[in-house]
């Protein structure tokens, strides 16, 4: 049920974005209705993916998350700092360019680019 409301939510945006559930995860694995914000920010030549969180504040969320461009038909990981109260994108900052250098040829696929950073647990915040 819940992996179904994630997809039609999904499924409907015109574009990939990053979305915030009103409950905790422990609510959530059991079975609590919720409702998901969407992040919010003015770009329309780009989505964003596979968010990480890094660290949430009071104030600010941080996150790392695929930025697919859509003009240039490529990705990156970029840091993004949101509003935590308004899910406002207010800083989007590029850390790994993803280019032609990362496909795998041999495969068929995209070369995995995931990698660990340091930091406290965040509590109740899940990002999907």
């Amino acid at each position: 049920m819940l992996l179904e409301r994630i997809y039609n939510h999904v499924v409907r945006e015109k574009q990939w974005n990053i979305g915030f559930p009103d409950k905790s995860l422990e609510a959530l694995v059991h079975g609590a209705s919720f409702s998901v914000r969407m992040l919010r920010h003015s770009y329309t030549n780009r989505w964003f993916a596979d968010p990480f969180v890094l660290e949430v504040t009071d104030d600010e969320i941080l996150l790392l998350a695929e930025d697919y461009d859509i003009h240039l038909k490529r990705g990156r990981i970029s840091l993004l700092i949101v509003e935590r109260n308004t899910l406002e994108l207010k800083t989007l900052t590029p850390v790994l360019d993803v280019g032609e250098s990362s496909v795998d040829t041999t495969s068929g696929g995209c070369r995995p680019y995931g990698c660990v950073w340091g930091g406290d647990a965040v509590g109740n915040l899940l990002a999907v």
